[in-house]
């Protein structure tokens, strides 16, 4: 029996591999020791809108195993999206904490595991201030002195937390 050969008119799709994209390349947290965690947000994005799904494993190197965990720790980027990871640090102990976290990944534009450094800090305590603000011409206390301090962030090298100090004097 002779046969026609059957051909399908539907256009074909073959997906192409993702690809892995980071918005940051260093995570920086201070965080105070004895249990209170402090988080930073580590984006990922597979811009490879005609691919299959970018399959991810977040991990972190030998030295920070036990300090930094993820929420959540496995995730699936489809073809175009971005999505984000809660990277928490929680030190056991005040000192600076380096190291990489690791990426695991399914990406062909990309080693796998991809690495992002990561720098903590361990504090013991933010502590409080208390006084009062002097008139340094009269040396008399000035009613209604208020003294704010805010976190202003890190510095990348040595790392250490600053603080602003706004004076807001009320008459």
């Amino acid at each position: 029996i002779e046969t026609e050969p059957l051909v399908d008119p539907r256009p074909f799709h073959v997906a192409e591999a993702p690809s892995i994209a980071l918005e940051q390349d260093l995570i920086e947290i201070i965080a105070e020791v004895g249990g209170n965690s402090a988080s930073a947000t580590l984006v990922l994005s597979n811009p490879n809108e005609r691919s299959h799904s970018l399959l991810l494993e977040l991990g972190v190197s030998e030295n920070l195993e036990g300090l930094v965990s993820f929420d959540p720790s496995e995730l699936a980027i489809l073809a175009g999206g971005t999505d984000s990871v809660a990277v928490i640090f929680e030190p056991d102990e005040s000192g600076e904490f380096e190291g990489l976290i690791e990426i695991d990944h399914n990406a062909k534009n990309a080693v796998s595991p991809f690495e992002v450094e990561f720098t903590g800090l361990g504090v013991e305590g933010f502590g409080s201030i208390s006084g009062h603000v002097d008139d340094l011409l009269s040396e008399d206390a000035v009613e209604g002195a208020e003294i704010l301090l805010t976190p202003g962030g890190m510095r990348r090298s040595p790392m250490k937390p600053e603080f602003s100090l706004i004076m807001n004097l009320k008459s």
